[in-house]
């Protein structure tokens, strides 16, 4: 595609489990990074697919990742409302108070985005 995404990255952006359990288990990469320094969980976090997010982690994806910008896959979840991945992500231990390039944070995100739940959580 024109992001550097793989196989692997499309299922997980449409949120498309079955596939994304298929090609796992068919030995796809889960560490690839597209153009941007992201990999399958930035996707999935995006969109919001639960089950998708919790098999990739299940899987080993590393939730403490970044993009090249610095944005982490829990700034994804809360920038798009996603408070059902913002909790795995917290569950899971991800750390809450990285900053991208910008200075910004999940919390930033959210207030950005008007996602008060997911203030409230953080």
């Amino acid at each position: 595609s024109n992001y550097g995404w793989n196989a692997l990255m499309i299922a997980s952006e449409f949120g498309h489990f079955e596939i994304v359990k298929y090609l796992i288990q068919n030995e796809i990469n889960i560490h690839e990074k597209d153009l941007n320094g992201c990999n399958s969980l930035f996707l999935t976090c995006n969109n919001g697919s639960l089950d998708i997010a919790n098999y990739l982690i299940e899987k080993g994806i590393d939730i403490n990742e970044k993009c090249f910008n610095g944005d982490t896959v829990l700034m994804y979840a809360a920038k798009n409302g996603h408070l059902s991945i913002v909790k795995l992500l917290i569950e899971r231990g991800i750390k809450i108070d990285e900053k991208n390039i910008k200075g910004q944070t999940a919390l930033m995100y959210a207030c950005k985005y008007g996602h008060f739940d997911i203030i409230k959580y953080l």
